[in-house]
């Protein structure tokens, strides 16, 4: 007897560990603790009768595994960032009926700080005032110690949002190395999830 084609096996989506499998038809072709690779077959396509003999079915269940997902990101210990010069320029310019007027920068990198005054008088106006600051880009040490909780909230933040709807978080960790002059940050969840499709 031929067994149907693999279109009516289940497989998993991802790797993992099967936690647990509820089989509604065909034959479980894991056990709970077994590793499985995507592709690998879950449940087949056949179940026996009474003398013995497979039987085709379709196959269809849950099958729920442990699956790890992570997220790593490298920061060197030096990074280039725009710094102040120490030189400025300020103007304060009219707005009226909503017509803006601005002022060119005399820098070619600059950083920008603008307060708005709104006057109401008998044709209302507001006071823009735009201060330029001189920057230049400057190599600077990045403190990884200091921003580590910070740095790996976001990232586990970021992973915690790719997870599938309906898992469920065992654990999370991370993990720090040194690699040639930076840090290394790996951010790792395990879930349970359904991996049949």
């Amino acid at each position: 007897m031929r067994i149907p084609k693999r279109q009516n096996q289940y497989s998993p989506k991802k790797d993992g560990v099967v936690t647990r499998l509820a089989v509604s038809s065909g034959t479980a072709a894991v056990k709970v603790g077994d590793t499985v690779r995507k592709g690998d077959v879950l449940i087949a396509p056949y179940k026996y009768s009474a003398d013995g003999n497979r039987v085709p079915v379709r196959a269809s269940g849950e099958v729920w595994a442990r699956v790890w997902y992570s997220d790593m990101r490298i920061y060197p210990d030096y990074v280039l960032t725009d710094v102040r010069t120490g030189r400025s320029f300020t103007r304060t310019a009219i707005e009226i009926f909503g017509l803006e007027y601005t002022v060119k920068s005399p820098y070619g990198m600059y950083e920008t700080e603008t307060s708005v005054t709104d006057v109401v008088n008998v044709i209302p106006y507001r006071l823009v005032t735009v201060s330029y600051f001189e920057t230049r880009p400057e190599e600077v040490y990045f403190d990884f110690k200091k921003e580590e909780n910070s740095l790996a909230s976001l990232q586990k933040d970021a992973l915690f949002k790719t997870l599938p709807d309906g898992s469920l978080v065992v654990r999370d960790w991370r993990l720090i190395k040194r690699v040639d002059k930076s840090t290394e940050l790996s951010i790792y969840y395990e879930v349970e999830e359904r991996i049949s499709a």
